[in-house]
């Protein structure tokens, strides 16, 4: 017991002799292969966490003096290690170059705490691995997820290839020989064949070392070219047509790399588990006891740009996951809702189909119109008979006769044809509020489908988010393999979520597609034209402001006046009182009760003129005026006696007296006709009503849903980077971190579907009232504001401020 006692407290005094304490100077030494600006951009960010993290617990330094870079060769960078570990004022050295970072790696002994932070393929460099740790005293380093393999298998998926190259930084290569080796069993494993380019300094012997039959290059960091020299190698593989891959990703691919998988955040948090385990550290912890997997986000993207230059046209699939740069969208034309509504009412089939129908019911009231007016007829005849007949003594035609006649018929009174003007006239007022109607339609559809359109697309970013997730997920569990913390069923279990992360993904991609066909219908365009939207940038929508007032112009419209309307709805007593003043105004505007208006007019006019039928004649006026142009051959005496020209005028009175009892049963049925229309209307009012009120508790509903699935949302996050980090470190199981991402998602579905469904709900609540805010002029939204205020005036009330329909707690209470 005595001699475990002495051990222990030897022990406690070798740590305090070694670790700094708390509030303690420290110096940290860093290591570089050789001049790069990418790796002093990590400097910088490594610095930056570090000090921000320990700031109040240590006083870290990083002298210039400390700072050390080799020339890319072993001899140098080792000199420089050397150095450091040497040093004793030196407590911790962290390796910032992928060189230094191996030779770490390889070393047995290490008399201070190291982090090798730049390892690029641990499984390929066989790097030494104690369960989830390197197992080396003093050691750390942070293993990616084994890259080479999964890089050349989506490489493979983009663009089709049988013999690739692989250009790497040769001071590496000499440094890690069998890597040679290593890659070329990874490619010959899939059939194709393998070259090896070692990078010097001249980019021209690089790209004169590309041989002639390749077909793909995979570029590893070129670190020690200058970023002239790096840019002018990928321009001059682009110029042989050739699919390149950066190990680096999407900070390669934006330069003209084709394509790429770490993206753009992957220098952020590599800065930042540095300075996490600097920390854990700098507290006590051994540095060969920390866990060495480092999740790598991985999102493919690509360089369309590039892609058409040398005429590679990756899959649909791929295009859908990937993040496209460059993208030629710019050729599309820009839609805003206020265009698309515009095309739909202008372009619409059944909406012009329908307007020819009312152009021709204008026609029909004007020959309703016509019976009133005088009638002139002119005839014109000839006839000839046989001329025995013509010279007999009694005969009253000559042989040949030529005559012509006027005849002018003018109706002086008659209710039926009165009748029938003024039901024409409501007949055409029905046609042109069924037009209004079918109009009203078509813009709320428009507007809906548009809303569909922004959500798909949204839906479809988040089920993107989700895959890239769920793919870290999977490099992180096979690191987690790799190094002993977990099993095959893991990584199975990843490999499953990632496919059906992909399936959703395309599922996702097919409603956008959909979604975008039927707004084009609705249009009248070409199907497949290509256009953008403009999307609800709404970061101001939960406060008093003007909604939207981050939205695009024309987009705004959908709810300029939101923010003042708001005023009128922030209390129960309020909304309530604005409720019956949106009844008014949807039953005043209301093309389906306007159209019942007009069959009431017409069946009041059809009851009159069958009561006046009783007693009421028709009276007609007709004048007639014949003149004998000619008589030849044979014309009997009687007839050249006769007057060429007559004439006849006639005044004709018409009264039905008994028509069987037909008279009383039209009068019955006109009254019954007449009954039946005012209580459809009164019913139709009613369901109007319930309609407005329904549709505005419904839009008060999902308002509120906004923010509270927001939170949701964002909590569900938080929740989900706590568990991916436990899950990392081996505190929780794949069971947790699947849980979370799950709810991350749903969560993250739900607020992008609230957001788009209230807006929906904002339109059926237009189109309940027939007042579409996107169609109304500034002067039109302010008269309409004005009746509010006069109609609140009129209740005793002005508006109130607030910060939705209703507040949260008096909505609660109600």
């Amino acid at each position: 017991m005595r001699t475990c006692r002495r051990l222990l407290l030897t022990l406690i005094l070798a740590l305090a002799a070694v670790l700094p304490a708390a509030g303690d100077e420290v110096r940290i030494g860093v290591v570089f292969d050789g001049e790069s600006s990418t790796t002093e951009q990590l400097f910088g960010q490594v610095k930056g966490e570090i000090l921000t993290l320990t700031e109040g617990e240590f006083d870290v330094r990083f002298d210039d003096a400390d700072i050390l870079t080799g020339d890319w060769t072993e001899r140098s960078i080792n000199a420089s290690i050397e150095v450091l570990l040497a040093d004793p004022e030196i407590d911790l050295v962290i390796a910032l170059g992928p060189i230094a970072s191996h030779t770490f790696c390889c070393r047995e002994v290490l008399p201070k705490p190291v982090i090798a932070a730049i390892v690029l393929d641990s499984a390929l460099q066989d790097l030494p691995r104690d369960g989830g740790t390197s197992g080396v005293h003093n050691l750390n380093y942070l293993a990616f997820p084994s890259s080479f393999e999964r890089d050349l298998d989506q490489f493979l998926e983009i663009v089709p290839f049988s013999r690739l190259t692989v250009v790497f930084n040769k001071w590496f290569l000499n440094v890690v020989p069998e890597l040679e080796q290593q890659l070329r069993q990874v490619v010959t494993d899939r059939g194709m064949d393998f070259h090896l380019i070692a990078v010097g300094d001249s980019v021209d012997e690089a790209l004169a070392a590309i041989p002639e039959a390749a077909e793909a290059v995979y570029m590893a960091p070129l670190l020690h070219l200058s970023d002239d020299d790096r840019d002018r190698f990928i321009e001059g593989v682009n110029k042989r047509y050739l699919p390149s891959f950066s190990l680096f990703g999407v900070a390669e691919v934006s330069l003209g790399v084709l394509a790429g998988q770490r993206d753009v955040a992957f220098y952020e948090r590599l800065a930042r588990r540095v300075a996490l385990n600097v920390q854990r550290i700098l507290l006590g912890e051994e540095a060969g006891d920390i866990p060495v997997a480092f999740a790598d986000r991985r999102r493919l993207a690509i360089n369309m740009e590039t892609a058409r230059t040398i005429g590679v046209f990756p899959p649909w699939h791929l295009l859908d996951e990937a993040e496209l740069l460059n993208e030629k969208v710019e050729s599309f034309p820009v839609l805003s809702l206020r265009e698309a509504v515009e095309k739909a009412v202008d372009a619409n089939l059944d909406l012009a189909a329908k307007a020819r129908e009312v152009a021709a019911g204008a026609q029909v009231v004007r020959q309703a119109r016509a019976a009133l007016w005088p009638q002139i007829d002119v005839s014109l005849s000839g006839v000839k008979i046989d001329s025995d007949r013509a010279s007999m003594d009694f005969s009253a035609q000559a042989e040949r006769t030529w005559s012509g006649g006027v005849t002018l018929t003018q109706l002086i009174y008659s209710d039926p044809a009165l009748a029938n003007v003024a039901i024409q006239g409501y007949a055409q007022l029905t046609r042109e509020q069924e037009i209004e109607q079918l109009r009203l339609d078509i813009v709320q559809e428009t507007m809906v489908v548009y809303m569909n359109v922004l959500l798909a697309q949204t839906l479809q970013e988040i089920r993107k988010s989700n895959l890239e997730l769920s793919r870290s997920n999977l490099e992180l569990a096979q690191v987690r393999r790799a190094v002993g913390d977990a099993g095959p069923g893991e990584v199975y279990r990843w490999e499953s979520e990632v496919a059906s992360a992909r399936r959703d993904l395309v599922e996702a991609g097919a409603d956008t597609y959909r979604a975008r066909l039927a707004l084009q219908q609705l249009m009248h365009q070409r199907q497949e034209e290509g256009f953008q939207t403009e999307d609800l940038v709404l970061d101001e929508l939960m406060n008093m402001g003007d909604f939207g007032a981050g939205a695009p112009a024309d987009n705004r419209a959908l709810f300029r006046s939101g923010g003042q309307v708001l005023a009128y709805t922030s209390t129960p007593l309020h909304f309530e009182i604005f409720r019956y003043f949106m009844v008014d105004e949807g039953l005043s505007r209301s093309p389906e009760l306007a159209q019942l208006d007009a069959a009431i007019e017409t069946q009041g006019r059809i009851l009159k003129s069958a009561r006046r039928s009783f007693w009421s004649p028709e009276i007609a006026l007709q004048g007639q005026l014949d003149h004998t142009l000619s008589n030849d051959g044979e014309v009997p005496v009687l007839v050249a006696g006769f007057e060429d020209t007559s004439w006849s005028l006639a005044l004709q009175g018409t009264l039905s007296i008994f028509s069987g009892g037909s008279k009383r049963a039209e009068v019955i049925e006109a009254e019954e006709t007449l009954a039946d229309l005012k209580l459809q209307r009164e019913a139709l009012a009613e369901r109007l009503e319930q309609l407005i009120r329904s549709n505005l508790f419904v839009t008060n509903t999902s308002f509120s849903s906004i923010r509270l699935s927001r939170q949701a949302a964002d909590a569900a996050r938080k929740n989900l980077e706590v568990v991916t980090d436990s899950y990392s470190q081996g505190v929780v199981d794949i069971l947790d971190l699947l849980d979370a991402q799950n709810a991350a998602l749903s969560a993250e579905l739900d607020a992008a579907s609230s957001l788009y469904q209230f807006f929906i709900d904002l339109i059926d609540v237009e189109r309940s009232v027939n007042w579409f805010e996107v169609e109304r002029t500034p002067q039109e939204q302010v008269a309409w504001l004005g009746r509010i205020r006069e109609f609140f005036s009129r209740h005793g009330l002005k508006p109130r401020p607030g910060r939705g329909p209703i507040a949260t707690g008096e909505a609660e209470e109600r």
